[in-house]
Order: structure tokens, then sequence, then C-alpha cells
């Protein structure tokens, strides 16, 4: 077992504490959070509408801004490898958007009866002494385990389709630089395209092509907001024939130019 100076898995209770975690750009640890108050959020650039119900999974480097107040706000922040070995086990884990760093929406709806149990769980882990930090990997598996099992029911999705979609995650990270059709996923996949889009539909609502899309979209946006780079790099790095092939794409997905975009974000 690793040793830490903290927990590897802890709650966050005060949500003084737990704005200083979300707005931390170098912190090394993922956090799933969720809150009872409606209110909005910037992640990397991106709006997204933090509300009952859903759950987010941050990553490592994000840039997030809260706006809003969040009185409700809950944590739980625990090391990278820990999530490896959750999705090591249950590869069809990796077919849920939440699990997808980039690219994906890393968040997901629950109903109510799962938020209770999340609910119930973290009061349990923020209430456990810090001699006890191996009940908190524990707490953290259950609660891992009521949202893939909230997923399937929901979705209707068997395993074998979650794992399908897990494992075409992957294959986009790997090539969306320089493969966008979706025959050559699916022939990896071994996989008719008409239904590798039809699983890929069901399980995160767009096709191959809107997947590898996304991915370039959030790629483009990190090296907009973080980098130096010039558009025209920007646009060569990610496979574009020209910058304006590059604008286009970008200015259809965001509403805004490349530059636009890199002014208003920007920290």
């Amino acid at each position: 077992m690793n040793n830490f100076s903290y927990p590897p898995v802890r709650a966050l209770v005060d949500p003084v504490n737990g704005l200083e975690w979300l707005h931390a750009f170098k912190t090394s640890e993922l956090a799933l959070g969720w809150a009872e108050v409606m209110t909005v959020m910037l992640v990397d650039g991106r709006m997204y509408h933090w509300q009952p119900g859903r759950v987010f999974l941050f990553h490592p480097r994000q840039r997030r801004i809260v706006d809003g107040p969040l009185s409700s706000l809950k944590l739980i922040c625990f090391p990278e490898w820990l999530l490896r070995q959750f999705l090591s086990e249950h590869p069809e884990a990796m077919g849920l958007s939440l699990f997808q760093p980039v690219g994906g929406g890393f968040f997901i709806d629950l109903p109510a009866e799962v938020m209770v149990a999340i609910d119930a769980l973290y009061q349990l882990m923020s209430a456990s002494p810090e001699a006890l930090w191996r009940l908190m990997d524990d707490y953290l598996w259950i609660i891992f385990r009521h949202i893939l099992q909230a997923a399937r029911l929901s979705s209707e999705l068997s395993k074998e389709v979650m794992t399908a979609i897990g494992m075409l995650y992957k294959l986009i990270r790997l090539h969306y630089r320089e493969e966008r059709s979706a025959l050559f996923y699916a022939d990896k996949l071994g996989e008719p395209v008409r239904q590798l889009n039809r699983m890929a539909r069901q399980s995160t609502g767009r096709n191959i092509v809107e997947l590898v899309n996304e991915q370039l979209l959030a790629e483009g946006q990190q090296l907009l907001v973080y980098s130096d780079a010039q558009v025209k790099r920007i646009a060569a790095d990610l496979g574009f024939n020209s910058t304006a092939v590059f604008s286009t794409f970008f200015r259809r997905a965001v509403g805004m130019g490349p530059l636009a975009f890199r002014k208003r974000f920007r920290v």
C-alpha cells in the first residue's frame, strides 16, 4: 500500500475547503462532487450546469470556476490509482462518460434513490476517523458500484455494450488526431459500423464521429487556454489540413473562433 501523509480517500465537509479544492489547479487528486444547489461551473472553458442529482468526476490540472453559492457542496477526494484499480476490475465502467477525462461529459445524472444511498455513504466517510481510512476505500468502491448499477438500469445497457464503448473511448484517445472515420474504429473493434454507432448512441447519445469531434474540441480548447502555441500549430497538431478548417470546426462547436475563445478563457 502506498504511504500517504493523509488518508488516500477523504471527504471534504467544509464548503470553503471544497471551493478551495475545486479552484486549485495543481492538485494531483481526483474528486467526486455533487451539490443540492443549482449553479454554473466552467471547466477548461466549457460551461456545465451543476444541478441536483448530477455527479461530476474532477481530474487533476482542470481549470474550474464555480459561479454561485455551494452551501451543500460535497466532495470525495482520492488518488488516481484507486480509479484505475476499479476500472481494471470493472472494464464496462469505462463506457460511462463520467470516467472520461477528456472529451466526455465527466458527469452522470443519477436518480434520487441512488443519491440518497451515496449521501448516506458520504456521511459515513465524513464521520470516520483517520485511523479507519482503509474503510474509506471500501465506501468509495460501493459508491462507484452504485453509479455503475444505476447507469446500467437507467440505460438498459448490457455489460458487453458498456465494455465495447469503453474500448471505443480508449481507441479514440489513441487515434483521434489522425483517424476520424467511423469505419476505422469499427474495424479495430470488429463491429459493423451501424452496430457500433447504435451502441455509441445508446450509451452516450452521440455517434462515433461526434465522439471523435468531442475529443478534438476538448484538446483544442485545452491547448488554446494552457499553451502559447499559435492557432496554426494547434490546427496542425490536431490533424486539420489548415487553420481555416480548424477555425470553422471550432466556431461551429463553440460559437466563437479560436482566438476569441483564448482571449475569453485564458487565465
